[in-house]
């Protein structure tokens, strides 16, 4: 299946344009040889993004260089991961995985608020769990708590799973389109 990408900038100063190829590799070769065309440089930058319908619309920042017998070579500079981790939107684990656009900004967003669900619910079945006494109502008051908080991590992590859910997001995204349309 072939997939589309554009020039988000150059260091040329081109940008935009369409190219269909298989993988990002791919495209980023026929996009430096369509750059080189257009400069005299031998070395050149250039950020490529893909703008296939459902996709995560990855960026990939890319240098390539050409040699003087005229072979072009590239290599990936930064990508989204990378941009991710270095302006700190990226905190690890699953949270950090994004699906795009701004269904993908929101889904990241809830991740990101139910993990910090799923850490406050673990605090405080340890709390629960800490306590001690001979009372056997209390005793039984603490089992039944701790159950709950346990019944209440499994409903949060089952909403993660359904939010991280490839046909849940094409869905929202459909969801999304229906609702601007009208």
């Amino acid at each position: 299946m072939s997939k589309h990408f554009t020039i988000k900038s150059s260091s040329i100063g081109k940008d935009g344009g369409r190219f269909s190829a298989d993988t990002f590799r791919d495209a980023s070769k026929s996009v430096a040889t369509k750059l080189f065309k257009e400069t005299q440089r031998s070395t050149i930058t250039f950020e490529l993004r893909e703008t296939t319908r459902y996709s995560e619309k990855k960026i990939v920042e890319y240098e390539a260089d050409k040699s003087e017998n005229g072979k072009v070579s590239v290599h990936i500079k930064k990508d989204d991961k990378m941009k991710k981790e270095q302006s700190g939107q990226m905190k690890g684990g699953k949270q950090g995985k994004q699906v795009g656009g701004e269904i993908g900004t929101e889904k990241m967003t809830k991740i990101d608020g139910l993990n910090g669900i799923i850490g406050q619910i673990n605090m405080a079945k340890g709390l629960v769990s800490s306590v001690t006494t001979e009372d056997e109502a209390v005793k039984a008051a603490v089992e039944a708590a701790v159950e709950a908080i346990e019944a209440a991590e499994k409903a949060v992590e089952g909403v993660v799973k359904i939010i991280n859910n490839s046909r849940f997001q094409v869905f929202l995204q459909k969801l999304s389109f229906n609702k601007d349309t009208k």
